[in-house]
């Protein structure tokens, strides 16, 4: 089930009217928080930090500039393969923290990973953006706990749960 906020904001995020300067505090507030966290003097270091080049010559927002959109681009091909997927994701820094990098390999490992990253982007149904997320999150757990422990295809508890009615765009 989705959480109830989290499918209210999703619902009605467009009817939120923003102050753009309380919003701009409010970031300039998180950013002082995350340059004093991190050692910096001011938000100007740690922006100077983050557009330092590593070893590659990419910064923290080249590589979400450039790899982000590769991966934008990617997802949008109706002919999308798991070898090109796991290219580019293993190309996004925010993605590469050791926890994820093994949870995503268990996940590109299963056999319905494919399968369930099209039919979160299948939006050609009447399904909301939310529940294709949530029903995803479910599935590619279950997916990945289901080939950890040796599960037959048979026993995807999202898969089989009768509760849930899987409609064209919903992940099997």
């Amino acid at each position: 089930m989705i959480p109830d906020l989290s499918y209210k904001a999703y619902q009605y995020a467009s009817r939120f009217e923003m102050d753009i300067g309380e919003l701009d505090q409010g970031l300039r507030r998180h950013l002082e928080k995350l340059a004093s966290a991190g050692g910096y003097a001011s938000i100007d270091a740690l922006v100077e930090r983050l557009n330092q080049p590593e070893d590659s010559g990419e910064n923290e927002i080249t590589n979400r500039t450039i790899h982000h959109k590769t991966l934008a681009e990617l997802l949008s091909r109706p002919n999308l393969t798991i070898e090109e997927l796991k290219s580019a994701v293993d190309k996004v820094w925010a993605l590469t923290g050791q926890q994820d990098m093994i949870r995503r390999t268990e996940f590109f490992n299963s056999d319905h990973a494919l399968a369930d990253i099209q039919a979160l982007l299948d939006d050609s149904g009447d399904v909301p953006v939310a529940v294709r997320v949530n029903d995803f999150i479910e599935a590619a757990t279950e997916h990945v706990t289901r080939r950890r422990t040796g599960g037959s295809a048979r026993s995807c508890a999202v898969c089989e749960r009768p509760a849930v009615q899987h409609s064209p765009g919903r992940i099997r």
